[in-house]
Parts: structure tokens; C-alpha cells; sequence
């Protein structure tokens, strides 16, 4: 609420003009965005146009911007991530998706692990799930290198190592094969791979895996006695796949819960990211697509190269000339920031919606 009734909010659209900003009215502004956009398309077509975008401030609402563009007849747009897509592709090689339970499941939960997440600050229907739950006798556990406020509803906290997330996961599945704790059912109906999987966790020593995550064997051996006793909800946070490990961490802590019989049932899961609502909520009832008439994209990481090829004068693609940057801050979050920033100045016209 501070945030939002600011004195220092920014409440009119600010034009650069030699360097400096200077508010103009949204209908001046709209005008400017209006020719810009009309010139562009008119002279080099609209994929002259990109629209970054990520997930940040998301919403149902914010979908209007991508339906805007289809409009416009199509225009250039990033593949990849900068954010959570480790995840995802971590969720979908495992299970396929990235579908998750509705939180009201949580009334059947056992045992609740916050795993690298805050849902306090970041999900308050989550968080007020959870306190239900706890009323009820369910455990509440958080996982994550600092305290945060969901950790004092928990029963406990682990803090474990930056990056440490699959040492920690894998370190507990072992605990749980050397306990044979795995629900073998579960294992042979449905998960590919288990035998490879156990003779790699074999060739890893569980003191070491533990030493990495700075967690000692007692604590992962609780966690690992909970899992078996079933009914474990995982939430996983949006940070752990930020590292270079970070796909596989995700994929170590699926794996636990998967050998530990934790998917599929009440009360259970392994959720990083429910994105069933874009499959069954119409987000486009305009059917916009169909005005689309040429289309590209480029891959986030190479951004830098994407732009210099295009507008080098010595390219056969189109050129570059405007980006829209909305729900996202690339210039945070791209590698080689400099060059990055060298490549935005290529652009000739630039609108950040923030």
C-alpha cells in the first residue's frame, strides 16, 4: 500500500528527450507510439517491431498487450528465459507439464515444504492455505538459505547452501533407498529410468552431498521419514533455477518425490509452476492469431548477435527499429550486460511499460 500511494510514483508517461525525461500526457504519448508504430510497419514491415516480455507483474489483463500485437499483423518475440524457464523444461521432461493441484488440496496434506519460496510475500492465498493446514496438524517445513517470514509458521527451517538445492534433494533420496523407504509400486508403474538414476545416486557419497548443502544428516532424515509417510506437498520457488545446476535441481527434487510415491495422490505433489489456467481459460477471445501475417523470433541468449545481424545493413533479414518491454527488466537479467545494453542502443525507438 506504501508502494502504491507513493508521492514518488511515477503516474504520467515520461518522454526522453536529450538524455532527460520529461512528462508528457498519455495522449501525446499514445500519439508518438501510434506513428512509430504506423512508419515501421509501413516501411519495413511489422516484425521491425519486437515485444520483450516475461513474467514478472503478470495477470489475465496483461495478455491484451500479446492480442494488441496480433492485431498490429505480427511482430518479433524471444524464445527462452531469463527467469524460470529451467523449470519448466525441468517439469515438462519429468512429468510432461507443468500442471499443479488446486491449493485447496492442501487440506490433505501431511506435511508442507516451502521449498525455496516465500509465500508470505509472493502468494498470500497460498500462505493462508497453509496456515489452514497447519491448524489442522499439518507439518510446515521451509527450505532456503536465509530465514524468511513463512519460516515462522514452520516447524521447522533448513538452511541449506546458494545452489545447493539437488545436493539436498539427491542427499534424501538416498536416505530413502538405504532405508528403502521407495514406494516400489509407484516406481514400477510409472517412472522411466529408476535403476539409472539409483546407480548414479550409488557413485555419490551421501557426506559429501551433505557437506555441499551445509544440512546435517538428521534433519535430511527426518525430511526423508516424512516422505515416506506420504501426503507431501513440495512448492518450489523461482531462484534455485538460476544457477548453472539449475534444471537439474528441480529435476532432483521431482525425482524425490516421485521414488518417494508423492505425485498423483492428495494431499501430494511436486509443484514449480501451474500453468493450467492458459489451457482453460480463453485468454484471446478476439481469436487474434488469425491477423497475423508474418511472424519471428530469436533466442534470448543471443539477443546481442540477433540484433548486430539484423541491423548491420548487410543482412537480408529485417531490421530492428522498435522494441516493447513489458513484465520484465532484460537489462537486470542478460548476460554480457554491456554489450547488451550496446545492443538496445541500436534500437531506434524504445517503450518500457513499467
Amino acid at each position: 500500500m506504501d508502494r502504491l500511494y507513493s508521492p514518488n510514483r511515477i503516474k504520467t508517461p515520461l518522454l526522453k528527450k536529450n538524455g532527460v525525461y520529461q512528462e508528457i500526457s498519455f495522449g501525446e504519448a499514445l500519439e508518438i507510439i501510434k506513428e512509430k508504430l504506423l512508419h515501421y510497419r509501413e516501411k519495413f514491415g511489422s516484425t521491425s517491431v519486437i515485444h520483450y516480455s516475461e513474467s514478472g507483474s503478470g495477470g489475465f489483463l496483461k495478455g491484451i498487450e500479446d492480442i494488441f500485437f496480433n492485431f498490429y499483423g505480427g511482430i518479433t518475440t524471444s524464445l527462452g528465459s531469463t527467469c524460470w524457464g529451467a523449470g519448466f523444461q525441468a517439469q515438462d521432461y519429468d512429468f510432461g507439464n507443468k500442471f499443479s493441484s488446486s491449493i485447496e488440496d492442501l487440506k490433505n496434506s501431511k506435511t508442507i515444504i516451502f521449498w525455496g519460496r516465500n509465500p508470505f510475500n509472493t502468494s498470500v492465498h497460498l500462505y493462508q492455505r497453509a496456515l489452514d493446514a497447519k491448524k489442522k496438524g499439518t507439518h510446515i517445513i521451509t527450505i532456503d538459505p536465509r530465514e524468511n517470514e513463512s519460516s515462522k509458521i514452520a516447524d521447522f527451517h533448513i538452511q541449506l547452501n546458494p545452489s545447493s538445492d539437488g545436493a539436498l534433494a539427491q542427499a534424501i533420496t538416498k536416505i530413502v533407498l538405504e532405508k528403502a523407504w521407495e514406494k516400489r509400486e509407484f516406481i514400477e508403474a510409472n517412472i522411466i529410468g529408476f535403476q539409472e538414476y539409483r546407480d548414479y545416486l550409488d557413485n555419490l557419497n551421501l557426506n559429501y552431498l551433505l557437506e555441499e548443502a551445509g544440512v546435517n544428516y538428521e534433519i535430511a532424515e527426518k525430511i526423508a521419514e516424512l516422505l515416506h509417510q506420504g501426503a507431501v506437498s513440495v512448492f518450489m520457488g523461482y531462484g534455485m533455477q538460476k544457477y548453472h545446476n539449475g534444471g537439474n535441481s528441480i529435476r532432483a527434487i521431482d525425482a524425490l518425490l516421485s521414488i518417494t510415491g508423492n505425485i498423483g495422490e492428495k494431499g501430494a505433489g511436486a509443484f514449480y509452476a501451474n500453468r493450467i489456467y492458459p489451457h482453460i481459460l480463453n485468454m484471446d477471445p478476439y481469436g487474434s492469431e488469425k491477423h497475423v501475417r508474418e511472424s519471428r523470433n530469436f533466442w534470448v541468449a543471443e539477443f546481442i548477435n540477433f540484433i548486430r545481424k539484423t541491423n548491420s545493413g548487410n543482412s537480408s533479414e529485417v531490421p530492428v527499429k522498435a522494441i516493447f518491454i513489458s513484465k520484465a527488466n532484460p537489462l537486470n537479467q542478460y548476460p554480457n550486460l554491456h554489450q547488451s545494453i550496446d545492443a538496445f542502443r541500436e534500437i531506434e525507438f524504445k517503450v518500457c511499460i513499467d
